[in-house]
């Protein structure tokens, strides 16, 4: 059986944890991306999902979130 994956970033808390339990329960695979470790695996855990660490660096100019992504 084949069953569509979504990554929730932010998905410790609020809408993104909402979010998550919402596409779960619409037969999704959910995978909970946050910087909170200890509650994105209580949320992950609780969805029957995977909890996967999001550390965002925050610039001083901006003070917006950032991600910095490797690629070949």
């Amino acid at each position: 059986m084949t069953r569509d994956v979504c990554m929730i970033f932010g998905g410790a808390t609020g809408i993104g944890a909402a979010a998550a339990k919402l596409f779960t329960q619409e037969g999704m695979r959910v995978v909970v991306c946050d910087i909170n470790e200890q509650r994105g695996k209580q949320v992950a855990e609780e969805v029957a999902g995977v909890f996967l660490a999001a550390p965002l660096a925050i610039s001083k100019a901006s003070k917006r979130p950032s991600v910095a992504v490797k690629t070949k």
